[in-house]
């Protein structure tokens, strides 16, 4: 064996004692040696041992060289340590409550948005997919902040992240504001009393948020309406939760507005200005059912340009809120000596190719066809490089199979609609390979899930040239098991065909998920009525390119709370499936006034249901607490996996 394979081994068998220890997300990090974490001090100008504060619940003081050891472990450069150490310098102060959102049921994410210069000093992305892989500044300094709050702040699901569901947005969430697309609107951070030349970092908490796609109108009366609808659903309604950027707590939620540049090109020609925007989407927002307004004034909407090309837009309602300016200081193009060769292609650091692992990851699946053009050592090594161990090859091959499912469409995850997979597994691989099918199922902490999606998310790259915002699920997949001994109902593999005993992976192509919640009953109906009102949101009703047709499909991802309530009342998945048909749906007057198109020979007032029963794929995921997933579904494909041998590809009928 070479010298260099030597290397490669003893470096692959670091990263591995950090994987191990639970120092990580779930993916491969770059262990901080001494050369390279100095190289990140001497980015800052500060001392290693100077202390930044204490984070509740934590004995021990964080430390700058602590920070910079997390950036490391990350991937970050030395020129991204000034955005992450400020970031920290927030989320460490006892007034921002990082030890209590971090450790909620509802699964928050922070935010990173820079202004400023030194978006373009770092390479930070803000036009484009700016939430989606490929860019390492985004990349990296989002998750240098969640490895810092698992490992220095003990957020981390096997410590005190409480979260129901997680969120594909924990991983990694850094963007720049594209300042520069239309000088007549102004910059975020200039709007919030910092001077255009100055450099800032925004830091918000939100609940996960909801990414529109609006492709039928052009008018910002109809987009923005379909906004200020997924503001104001009773899912996101139910509590009073966050502290405005003035610092001054308010009975009022704020909300995190993105535009992307095709909807801010509609707003600009007709007119609009970012004020205009505030005002339009204050007055259309839905008020709570206690009639105080969900958003007490024009100014707690937050809007922010970014993105590409697309339809797409975002918004999240937030928590906590506040900016700082970003210490000027030289620029540093140094290179950390360790772990730069190992960045994959979504920009975060890769686990090491070495020959013996490969070896018996291709010994897992022995011989196999070529999957999409993709032969199985290329896949193989993908895998390894995602931070997969021999055991998860076959899981990452059936849902390759199933993506490349002919009536999945493999074409369609590239282009304007931001499209990406959740994939569901269920029978005994799940429960062997540890896959989370509860707390914090899809975000980040759990290595099974995390590696193999990413693994499937590095196989597809070359198939999603997207044009919108990008999407987390383009890092992770959103890999997920179902907690079948925990459903009051058979598995979902089950209701798609296939016997209890089987292990499957269920490929479902996704347009838009979002998060509900319900903490305020225990009512079966009440709880369903707070989901259908979710999947109600009129931007269900865009043509995705003119290819949408009635039926459409909806994951339901429920929560063991709500499983439970569902259980004790005697619902079974079919009266679940019935109730959510009869409820999830709008009037035709609705859909119109937010530019959407239906039968002209309905009135306004008639009733537009969005599916039928069997339209809504009921599974069992998530934690305790009051809050569950759903999310659109466009096509699915499921295959079969047999005690680590594939089959010939089978797939499930699609509606």
């Amino acid at each position: 064996m070479s010298r260099d394979e030597h290397a490669l081994q003893r470096y692959a068998a670091h990263v591995e004692r950090y994987l191990d220890r639970g120092l990580s997300d779930g993916w491969p990090v770059i262990p901080p040696s001494g050369d390279a974490v100095r190289a990140m001090l001497a980015a800052t100008g500060r001392r290693g041992d100077e202390t930044l504060g204490e984070f509740a619940y934590r004995s021990s003081p964080v430390r700058v060289q602590d920070v910079a050891a997390n950036a490391v472990m990350a991937g970050c450069l030395p020129r991204d340590m000034r955005v992450v150490l400020t970031a920290l310098e927030i989320l460490i102060e006892p007034g921002f409550g990082t030890s209590g959102w971090g450790a909620s049921t509802n699964s928050f994410v922070p935010w990173l948005v820079v202004n400023g210069p030194i978006r373009h000093d770092i390479e930070l992305r803000s036009r484009g997919p700016v939430f989606g892989p490929g860019r390492r500044a985004n990349a990296t300094i989002g998750r240098a902040i969640r490895l810092s709050l698992m490992n220095l702040a003990g957020e981390s699901i096997a410590r005190r992240d409480c979260g129901t569901m997680g969120s594909p947005y924990a991983f990694t969430c850094c963007f720049g504001e594209d300042e520069e697309d239309d000088p007549d609107w102004a910059p975020l951070h200039t709007e919030l009393g910092y001077e255009q030349r100055e450099s800032t970092l925004l830091v918000v908490v939100t609940r996960h948020p909801r990414q529109l796609v609006h492709t039928m109108s052009h008018a910002p009366e109809h987009f923005l309406r379909a906004i200020a609808d997924d503001l104001g659903t009773l899912g996101t309604l139910t509590e009073p939760i966050s502290r405005p950027i003035d610092g001054h707590d308010r009975p009022a939620t704020q909300a995190l507005v993105v535009l992307g540049r095709q909807h801010r090109r509609n707003l600009r020609d007709a007119g609009w200005t970012k004020s205009d925007v505030r005002k339009f989407l204050h007055r259309t927002t839905r008020r709570r059912r206690d009639g105080i307004l969900a958003y007490r004034s024009p100014q707690d909407f937050l809007v922010v340009a970014a993105g590409g090309d697309g339809p797409t837009s975002l918004s999240a309602t937030a928590f906590r809120c506040t900016i700082a300016p970003i210490p000027r200081g030289p620029i540093s193009n140094a290179v950390p000596p360790s772990g730069t060769d190992f960045i994959a292609a979504d920009g975060l650091p890769g686990m090491p190719l070495v020959r013996d692992r490969l070896v018996a990851m291709t010994s897992r699946v022995g011989d196999l066809p070529s999957i999409g053009g993709l032969g199985i050592e290329q896949i193989t090594s993908t895998a390894l490089e995602a931070g997969c161990i021999p055991e998860h090859l076959p899981v990452v091959v059936a849902a390759l199979h199933a993506a490349h499912d002919p009536r999945i469409g493999l074409d369609t995850f590239a282009g304007e609609e931001d499209l990406f997979p959740i994939v569901i597994v269920n029978g005994p691989i799940g429960r062997h390979l540890g896959l989370n099918s509860g707390r914090g199922a899809f975000g980040p902490g759990t290595r099974s899930n995390a590696s193999i999606g990413r693994a499937i998310a590095l196989a597809l790259g070359h198939a999603r040239r997207t044009h919108g915002l990008g999407s987390p699920y383009h890092y992770s997949s959103g890999v997920v098991a179902e907690a079948e001994e925990l459903s009051p109902w058979p598995p979902l593999h089950t209701e798609l065909g296939f016997d209890a005993g089987q292990s499957t992976v269920t490929l479902l192509l996704c347009a838009q998920s979002r998060q509900t919640t319900n903490i305020a009953t225990v009512d079966a109906e009440g709880i369903l009525r707070t989901l259908a009102d979710d999947m109600s949101s009129p931007q269900n009703y865009d043509s995705l390119g003119g290819s949408f047709e009635h039926p459409t499909m909806f994951l339901v991802a429920l929560c063991d709370d709500f499983r439970r309530y569902l259980g004790a009342g005697g619902w079974s998945r079919e009266r679940v499936q019935q109730f959510l048909a009869e409820t999830v749906g709008r009037t035709a007057g609705d859909i119109r006034s937010c530019g959407y198109r239906v039968d002209t020979q309905l009135d306004d007032a008639d009733f537009v249901p969005l599916t039928r029963p069997n339209g809504f794929l009921v599974a069992a995921i998530g934690g305790s607490g009051g809050h569950s997933l759903t999310a659109r579904v466009l096509r699915h494909s499921t295959e079969v996996v047999d005690d680590g041998t594939i089959h010939s590809p089978t797939s499930a009928a699609t509606l």
